[in-house]
């Protein structure tokens, strides 16, 4: 089959993986969603299909929409392969295969363009190289949609994990894309040693600057929960609350940062927003536990590499003594790989996500420890994901990938998809 190849940035490595399926790329240049109608008008490739990859994707979706309705329109056969559970095929010549691998193996290459031909007899797969699929459950194969989120109830999630495991920017970038499902939300910094949201909002740290109830803003919500919209800060649509840098009165910290005010603080926001996220650093948590009986789950964020996973185990096991939180604590919550590495090893095998779980089980981190806890999604490292903090945009709107992998979680914690 001979393909027009519209992958990007990520024309070199598709390009093989389609040749492994003995198909031909006509096209030798890489193409964008964007510019792909220009190029069929200009150089009239010869071609069986079309195949489309989150590479040659915006950010915008609604720009990526207007892009396949013009190859609707010139009746080009096109398949997109992609992360995007959310993405509607404008005419039934265009097709959506939708993977949940972190990054596309030559399996998902053969079954996207299969819409097109008929399926070749199944060979024996290969040992997968790259990115992870969940545990296939009897709902796998449903639509996975936002449709289903519950909004009838709110939620809070508190996002935990070991200093430097990513814990704030997944909670933010996992708030942000609540916000763009129309989820009135509110973020928690409770890391107060940091407090990193002035680093990846700048109107926090600027309003903190010039003003000293928003510079004591936690402070003051933990003491009068109900003033959220007079001392929380609205950045396009999330509402924020933290300390500011220049906030160093501990004794009043210590008076108000007891667990009867954090529970009574979840407690009334839960009245005024759909989804309550809170950024709260495993050695804080721990002086906190009784919070952890009055949240819905626990996003617990690693790298996928056995030193993360082991300094997030420890850090549980030395901060929570009693051996019932530990066991509470675990109940209630999922993994979240924040910067998967698809090189770690593991006893010389991939660490893949779903591994994770399974080795913190089977390794004996922990003797309390003895289920398996599930994935909830996994984020593909890349190098603008560090840029994040100093461009004060968050990577969920300038990386599609990143985008689809932090919706992809959202709606796992939120339990719209499993």
């Amino acid at each position: 089959m001979k393909i027009l190849l519209v992958s990007g940035e990520e024309h070199s490595y598709v390009s093989e993986r389609v040749a492994e399926s003995r198909h031909i790329v006509v096209n030798k240049k890489a193409l964008t969603l964007d510019c792909v109608d220009g190029y069929i008008a200009e150089h009239c490739p010869t071609y069986d299909v079309a195949l489309i990859t989150d590479g040659a994707l915006s950010a915008n979706p609604d720009e990526n929409e207007a892009d396949l309705a013009l190859l609707a329109d010139r009746r080009c056969k096109a398949v997109v392969l992609t992360r995007d559970f959310c993405m509607e095929a404008p005419d039934s010549v265009i097709k959506i295969f939708v993977s949940e691998w972190a990054r596309a193996v030559h399996e998902d290459f053969d079954n996207a363009l299969g819409l097109y031909q008929p399926q070749a007899p199944a060979e024996k797969a290969e040992k997968r190289k790259w990115g992870f699929k969940p545990k296939k459950t009897p709902e796998a194969d449903e639509p996975l949609t936002s449709a289903n989120i519950d909004r009838t109830s709110s939620r809070a999630i508190v996002f935990t994990g070991h200093r430097g495991a990513g814990v704030t920017s997944t909670a933010v970038n996992v708030a942000l894309s609540a916000v763009s499902r129309k989820l009135k939300t509110i973020l928690v910094d409770l890391d107060t040693d940091y407090r990193a949201v002035n680093l990846y909002f700048g109107e926090f740290g600027t309003q903190a600057d010039e003003d000293d109830s928003i510079s004591s803003s936690l402070i003051r919500l933990l003491a009068q929960p109900h003033k959220y919209d007079t001392y929380a800060v609205n950045a396009d649509g999330l509402w924020l609350t933290s300390l500011g840098y220049d906030f160093a009165d501990e004794k009043l910290l210590q008076q108000h940062l007891t667990e009867t005010k954090l529970n009574g603080l979840i407690t009334a926001l839960r009245h005024s927003f759909d989804l309550i996220i809170l950024d709260f650093p495993l050695d804080n948590l721990a002086k906190n536990t009784a919070v952890l009986s009055n949240v819905d789950l626990i996003a617990l964020c690693m790298e996928n590499n056995i030193y993360s996973a082991f300094t997030t185990i420890r850090n549980i096991t030395v901060g929570l003594s009693d051996s019932s939180d530990i066991a509470y604590l675990v109940s209630k919550s999922k993994i979240v790989v924040t910067k998967f590495n698809d090189e770690a090893l593991y006893d010389g095998e991939p660490i893949m996500p779903e591994r994770l779980g399974e080795l913190i089980v089977n390794e004996g981190f922990c003797d309390e420890i003895t289920t398996e806890m599930p994935l909830a999604g996994n984020i593909p490292y890349d190098k603008r994901f560090d840029r994040q903090i100093e461009s004060d945009v968050a990577v969920i709107h300038t990386d599609n990938l990143m985008k689809q992998a932090y919706d992809g979680i959202l709606l796992r914690l939120l339990g719209a998809v499993r």
